[in-house]
């Protein structure tokens, strides 16, 4: 299994869902300004949350032909990832920073790896 496709997939779907979202925040007023009542704002973020997580799947239903030979390994029929790989594509491409804070550290641990299997063939 290829990280490096996942992590590429996954960066390229992040910024589409942020770019719409930020269009869609842009016209709900609501959804556009920071509350200063503590419910209020927790409703904001997690209608924002939820509208990022809708528009991750609906682009990776969009798109799923062009994804799955990337994930052919997961999605192994040809040319469909299905509803339930585009909701979980739409989660794992609405997850932000802290999302892209683990995927970070685990190249990192890759690379440390194979950096160390390297050493040990010489």
């Amino acid at each position: 299994m290829d990280v490096t496709n996942i992590i590429a997939l996954l960066g390229a779907m992040s910024l589409s869902v942020e770019r719409v979202v930020e269009i869609i925040k842009n016209m709900v007023s609501f959804l556009a300004k920071d509350n200063s009542d503590p419910r209020k704002e927790n409703y904001r973020t997690a209608a924002l949350h939820a509208i990022a997580a809708l528009v991750g799947a609906v682009i990776a239903y969009v798109a799923q032909e062009q994804i799955q030979p990337l994930l052919s390994h997961i999605f192994p029929e040809p040319g469909v990832i299905g509803i339930p790989g585009c909701i979980i594509i739409g989660f794992l491409s609405s997850g932000g920073s802290g999302f892209w804070n683990q995927c970070l550290s685990i190249v990192g641990e890759v690379k440390k790896t194979k950096e160390l299997q390297t050493l040990k063939l010489k």
